[in-house]
């Protein structure tokens, strides 16, 4: 594995125990993509791999807020974006 595909698959997992934890009974959720800061690093700011991953992580987050609805919590969740 190249270090890109190592944050992809990491960041797939951290969706995926996202999703399966939205269904349980929670308080707080961190979720924490790193693949887009590495990936930064790796191929540089804005860079075509860069905007790339922002995509990729855009479409992870779209999952997370349609479980959300699925769970119907999502009018009661805030959801914060750094």
């Amino acid at each position: 594995y190249d270090t890109i595909e190592l944050t992809d698959n990491c960041d797939k997992k951290v969706k995926s125990d996202t999703l399966d934890f939205i269904k349980s009974d929670f308080d707080f959720i961190f979720t924490y993509f790193g693949s887009v800061d590495e990936i930064g690093h790796l191929t540089g700011f804005c860079s075509d791999r860069y905007k790339q991953q922002v995509t990729t992580i855009n479409g992870h987050i779209k999952e997370i807020i349609k479980e959300l609805k699925d769970q119907d919590i999502y009018d009661q969740t805030t959801i914060i974006l750094t």
